[in-house]
């Protein structure tokens, strides 16, 4: 029966001071002291004013952030280059945005994104931003339907990225004498596949040549 410190397991979560070796950790709370109800079932009470993460409440000591609480962060002011901050289960921050290689050509720049995209910006007269348009940008672009990159390359005016899942290598913009290695001498607004080559370890570009490692 409720009250005799002995749970009876069908009806009763604790009874007295039998917390079944239960503490508001064992409930995923920061802290706290759990304790029994005249009812025979936890009370809860202490644990919730100690937090846990998924409460909807930041906790800063535990947390950087809780659901849609983010504390007035942003990737940006987190010092990530862009991305839509997300909270994971663990009520940390992530979908953030970093820049984990630059390269500049002539008169346009690339940079390799830590979700394994490219973006480009400047001159386009050849297409070597790869957004599938001859028009100049100010601002980043992203480079049309590279994902899972892990390297790039620019030359004067033409760009190149190696694939991290396959070791692929993919070219755009000028062309005028065979750079992009597709068998053609048609400037590329958009990537197309260097031909004959597998397993690139890495690939570098001169002003209107490219190479690549092999494996």
């Amino acid at each position: 029966m409720c009250g005799d410190n002995e749970i009876q397991a069908d009806d009763e979560a604790c009874d007295g001071a039998n917390l079944n070796d239960r503490n508001c950790e064992a409930f995923d709370y920061y802290g706290g002291a759990l304790s029994c109800g005249a009812d025979c079932q936890f009370n809860f009470s202490s644990c919730i004013e100690a937090g846990r993460c998924g409460d909807g409440i930041l906790q800063t000591w535990r947390e950087d952030c809780d659901g849609t609480e983010f504390g007035g962060e942003t990737c940006r002011s987190l010092r990530h280059w862009s991305g839509t901050a997300l909270c994971n289960g663990d009520c940390q921050i992530n979908g953030c945005l970093d820049v984990e290689q630059i390269a500049a050509g002539a008169s346009h720049s690339c940079a390799l994104i830590s979700d394994g995209t490219v973006r480009c910006w400047g001159g386009n007269q050849f297409g070597q931003l790869g957004d599938g348009t001859t028009v100049n940008r100010l601002t980043p672009v992203q480079v049309a339907g590279l994902t899972n990159i892990k390297q790039i390359a620019v030359g004067s005016e033409h760009s190149c990225a190696l694939s991290n899942s396959n070791g692929l290598v993919t070219c755009w913009g000028g062309n005028t004498v065979g750079q992009l290695g597709d068998g053609t001498t048609i400037n590329r607004s958009t990537p197309v596949q260097v031909g004959g080559l597998l397993n690139i370890q890495t690939v570098q570009l001169g002003m209107q040549f490219s190479c690549a490692l092999m494996a």
